[in-house]
């Protein structure tokens, strides 16, 4: 089997039989492509002759020329999972030590989130009105860049729009009146001009200035040049002082944050977010991670316990518990 053969059917495998998206399928693939060329593999006879000594020089390489923890680990497990493809489904011969490699451990990273207050500060100070209609919508819904794209200026007027996220799952969007407002001003404005100036036709929201849909490295760039300067003006300076990164990604962290602060429970926020359990919202929730964890160890089985003994209580006070019986009519059986 040539190497190009094994891609194919790993790629069927992962997309037609674990449902994985074809992006992350791809991005799969270019890490063990990496791995691959480090060891001069030709074919797949060299890449099962491969042990895990091989694997452990080429983590190493990658530390030596840069490659953070969380890069490393990263490849390894694209490497881990080619393998157990070879070993588990086409029934191939590898060295299970592989998969016995551990993965770096990685410092814990400063979490970079924008509160509500300064969110609505930095769409009120940006001029570009496509950009400004981004960060507005990724904020108040929660949506990838990928899903971002996929808004239709008929969905803003409708309020909602139904969209696909990661693994092709479907759900539900919907557009607060404020969010639909600053919308309809680039949809009225600056989207107009470039739809009657490049004489196409399309209904999608987010479009270049050429009439295409608009390229993710063009929309961070926008947003970072305006977080910069917002973290600049006078009236705002310092409040954004890690604009380099601020991303799509980014607000989605902010849009997570933000439900917590407001006390929307874990599992909605998980299913507004498009994500398949708790430990992925988790990793969104900043500053209130202890309304996460409360959801995850059952705080509400908690507050059932607590009522039970409230109850156990009450019974075992008579006096008590025919003054409730009096308050709340126990004998009117018909209301």
């Amino acid at each position: 089997m040539e190497l190009e053969q094994l891609y194919k059917s790993y790629k069927d495998y992962k997309c037609k039989i674990e449902g994985k998206s074809e992006n992350s399928v791809n991005q799969y693939i270019y890490r063990i492509q990496d791995f691959i060329k480090y060891n001069n593999i030709k074919n797949v006879d060299d890449l099962l002759s491969m042990t895990s000594n091989n694997v452990k020089l080429w983590l190493s390489s990658l530390a030596d020329n840069g490659n953070a923890e969380r890069s490393r680990n990263t490849k390894l497990t694209a490497v881990k999972e080619i393998y157990k493809y070879l070993d588990e489904d086409l029934k191939m011969k590898v060295d299970t030590d592989i998969q016995r490699i551990p993965f770096a451990k990685v410092p814990k990273r400063e979490s970079k989130c924008l509160s509500s207050e300064d969110v609505k500060d930095l769409i009120d100070f940006i001029r570009d009105s496509r950009t400004r209609t981004a960060v507005a919508i990724i904020f108040q819904t929660g949506v990838r860049f990928c899903e971002l794209i996929q808004i239709t200026c008929t969905d803003i007027e409708r309020g909602y729009a139904d969209i696909i996220g990661k693994g092709n799952k479907e759900r539900t969007i919907w557009f607060d009146l404020w969010v639909q407002e600053i919308a309809r001003k680039y949809i009225n404005g600056k989207r107009r001009k470039i739809v009657e100036k490049q004489k196409v036709n399309t209904d999608i929201l987010m479009i270049s200035d050429w009439g295409n849909v608009i390229l993710r490295e063009n929309l961070e760039k926008s947003m970072k040049k305006w977080a910069k300067d917002f973290n600049e003006y006078p009236l705002t300076k310092g409040r954004l002082e890690w604009w380099e990164h601020f991303s799509p990604h980014k607000l989605r962290h902010s849009f997570a944050s933000y439900q917590f602060e407001q006390g929307v429970d874990a599992a909605t926020v998980r299913d507004s977010m498009g994500h398949s359990n708790l430990a992925n919202t988790n990793n969104y929730s900043h500053s209130t991670q202890n309304r996460v964890k409360m959801a995850m160890l059952g705080q509400k089985a908690k507050e059932n316990h607590e009522d039970m003994e409230l109850i156990k209580k009450l019974l075992a006070d008579k006096d008590l518990l025919s003054k409730v019986k009096e308050m709340i009519g126990e004998d009117n059986k018909d209301e």
